[in-house]
């Protein structure tokens, strides 16, 4: 969906499918309606602003998209941008700074929070642990067109809920097309277990070679996938072995 936005006010609308649909009857409908605290009738205005500062926050696995604060995983993502349009709460000092240019500084650079490396926070995560590991993105959402094969209109943008659903279906089932995705979201350390036998070892392999940093693949000869659930006399070892590393 694209917008286009003068002196703060949406006056365009293009695309973005049933959303992009209702926004535009939305903007129709109010568009005479003179709210408090706006300049000119219509409620298609933008009041707020806020940028996600986690870099550890992800998308839960059960129950995803149920409530009305659904979409705050996303907005809290360290680099993420969350843009409000509606009633006004924002202060209008902000708002007149903004205007100003006194809030003119690089922010986010590439999708990172530009922050997340600033020496001061750097120093004041190294109190807990490795700043590089502490500051480090755990969750990077795998969106076509941008860091993935696809086209982000088609294929995202039109609809991102129905995008969002089909990811989570394919991670949960371990869909082949998951390992699509896989580069996209494997920029941590990668170690995978499987047994030589198993069907699903194909996937592993897969998974692994898509992986961009520090990965491996742990092959138990001679085991097929259940038969790791029962003995654990290779894997065990290896996985206090990985942790101990990690968490040194």
């Amino acid at each position: 969906m694209e917008m286009t936005i003068k002196n703060s006010v949406i006056t365009d609308i293009k695309g973005g499918g049933i959303f992009g649909e209702k926004l535009r009857r939305l903007a129709e409908k109010t568009s005479d309606t003179q709210y408090s605290g706006f300049n000119q009738p219509g409620i298609m205005q933008w009041w707020e602003a806020s940028i996600g500062t986690s870099p550890k926050i992800h998308r839960p696995r059960e129950n995803y998209a149920n409530g009305f604060n659904c979409g705050l995983y996303e907005r809290m993502r360290a680099g993420i941008i969350h843009i409000g349009f509606g009633t006004i709460i924002s202060a209008d000092t902000e708002r007149a700074d903004a205007k100003a240019g006194k809030l003119d500084i690089k922010i986010i650079e590439h999708g990172r929070l530009k922050a997340l490396d600033d020496p001061e926070v750097r120093t004041i995560a190294a109190k807990y642990g490795n700043p590089d590991e502490m500051l480090r993105e755990d969750w990077i959402p795998a969106i076509p067109g941008i860091n993935m094969a696809g086209d982000y209109n088609e294929h995202y943008a039109e609809d991102p809920y129905k995008y969002t659903m089909m990811e989570l279906d394919l991670c949960r089932n371990y869909h082949p097309l998951f390992q699509k995705m896989a580069p996209a979201m494997f920029e941590t350390d990668l170690v995978k277990q499987a047994g030589s036998k198993a069907q699903t070892h194909h996937y592993s392999k897969d998974a692994v070679a898509a992986a961009k940093e520090i990965k491996e693949l742990f092959t138990v000869e001679g085991k097929n996938h259940f038969d790791l659930y029962d003995d654990l006399t290779e894997t065990a070892p290896k996985l206090v072995s990985v942790f101990g590393k990690a968490l040194a």
